[in-house]
């Protein structure tokens, strides 16, 4: 009887339920952001925002931006981690007198 095959027919339901980690969660909403940075200049000639646009696109201050909106009076940076938004921060207070004010 080696060759022998026994065969019996069993009924299997399967449910398959859809589950995601909260970070994949977080990119399939539009808030996948926890920290902002808002960069605004009040002037009528925007000189030093243009110099500043430069300095950023040049040296990769944003690159770990998640989104970045273009706003009346200046640009809008979001980011996944608070650590990134502050070194935008200090990017932008290194290169301009600049002053800030955290929220949350």
């Amino acid at each position: 009887m080696p060759k022998t095959v026994l065969q019996k027919w069993f009924l299997v339901e399967f449910e398959v339920i859809n589950l995601q980690c909260d970070d994949c969660k977080k990119t399939y909403t539009p808030h996948i952001w926890s920290a902002s940075v808002q960069v605004r200049q009040k002037v009528n000639h925007k000189r030093t925002f243009l110099f500043l646009e430069q300095l950023i696109l040049a040296s990769g201050a944003a690159e770990k931006a998640v989104n970045i909106k273009e706003v009346a009076e200046g640009i809008d940076f979001y980011f996944k981690n608070k650590s990134h938004a502050n070194r935008l921060v200090d990017f932008v207070q290194s290169k301009l007198i600049s002053w800030f004010i955290t929220s949350k």
